[in-house]
């Protein structure tokens, strides 16, 4: 959630436990979907040893579903590297 007021383009932050959902649109109305933005994060994300996938009608969502046996390390771990990725992008 913290993430969601950094970033003008995270759209939506939404789920329970360790499921969770990033939406991503354009930051120039938050609303409209984009693409393009969550492959740039998943790619990059990829690049700093993190694996993501994306869902949703749009293509628009990354979900977020670690493993059961993930620790608190390893999900701090992932969502630095989130935060990093967002943050390099040039919007």
């Amino acid at each position: 959630m913290e993430m969601k007021k950094k970033y003008r383009f995270l759209g939506d932050v939404r789920g329970k436990g360790l499921v969770m959902g990033l939406e991503f649109v354009d930051p120039k109305d938050g609303y409209t979907p984009s693409p393009e933005i969550t492959r740039k994060v998943i790619m990059q994300s990829a690049e700093n040893g993190l694996l993501l996938g994306k869902v949703g009608l749009y293509g628009n969502v990354i979900r977020i579903a670690p493993p059961l046996v993930i620790n608190q390390e390893e999900a701090e771990m992932a969502a630095d590297i989130i935060d990093l990725v967002m943050g390099s992008l040039a919007l």
